[in-house]
């Protein structure tokens, strides 16, 4: 009897529909933590430098930043990798400063010592199916162009996720959700067993077609 009773509380916890929390500051982050959270968002407002040099790394087609950063590298980092490409200018370092602020931070939350930190530019629609993915956590920001879609999981037909169309995966249309630019995201994946069918359902917005162009930050822990 136990053992039937444990079985089935491990299937109950497998199933708990994901919450998804809009946040106003980065103490509440947090939430992301709980097990019935799979996605906390951040709406914001960028700054007319961070939005101008945002553009200017699309136009010069930025060939992007991949690396591992700690709290204590992440400054020397970002600096020879936009230095080089924005120059000493002043929307260079707010931009820098603004990218330190939220690793810092995603740091703070995972408990890691390390993240992985992408900056590129998307032009492709390599990821417009909808998905989970297999990581622990997550952030995106979208600094320009269309930002990342999401979708409630009751609006999801999970058994289609393998192999599925977006039609087939996707109940009602009219449900997606999309992240505005500069909006702060962490989502939450399937790579630990506690997880497992409860990611949160999402895709990158195709962009080929209209010949738009994303600069995305990605920071894995």
């Amino acid at each position: 009897m136990v053992s039937l009773l444990n079985n089935w509380f491990a299937v109950a916890q497998k199933t708990i529909p994901g919450r998804q929390c809009e946040v106003g500051d980065w103490q509440e982050w947090h939430l992301i933590h709980q097990p019935d959270v799979n996605l906390v968002f951040m709406p914001r407002a960028g700054t007319e430098g961070i939005r101008s040099f945002s553009e200017r790394l699309i136009q010069i087609d930025f060939p992007g930043i991949d690396h591992v950063v700690s709290v204590g590298t992440v400054d020397a980092v970002l600096d020879v990798q936009l230095t080089r490409v924005g120059g000493d200018s002043a929307i260079a370092k707010e931009f820098a400063h603004d990218l330190a602020t939220i690793i810092r931070a995603f740091i703070q939350i995972t408990g890691r010592s390390k993240v992985k930190l992408i900056l590129k530019v998307v032009s492709d629609d390599a990821c417009e199916r909808f998905h989970t993915d297999r990581y622990d956590l997550r952030l995106l920001c979208t600094y320009y162009g269309p930002g990342t879609e999401w979708t409630p999981d009751d609006n999801v037909n999970r058994k289609k996720l393998m192999g599925g169309t977006n039609d087939e995966i996707i109940r009602d249309w009219s449900r997606i959700n999309r992240l505005q630019q500069f909006d702060v995201a962490i989502l939450k994946g399937e790579a630990s067993t506690a997880n497992y069918g409860k990611g949160i359902v999402h895709r990158s917005p195709p962009v080929s077609a209209q010949k738009e162009k994303r600069l995305l930050l990605r920071l894995d822990a």
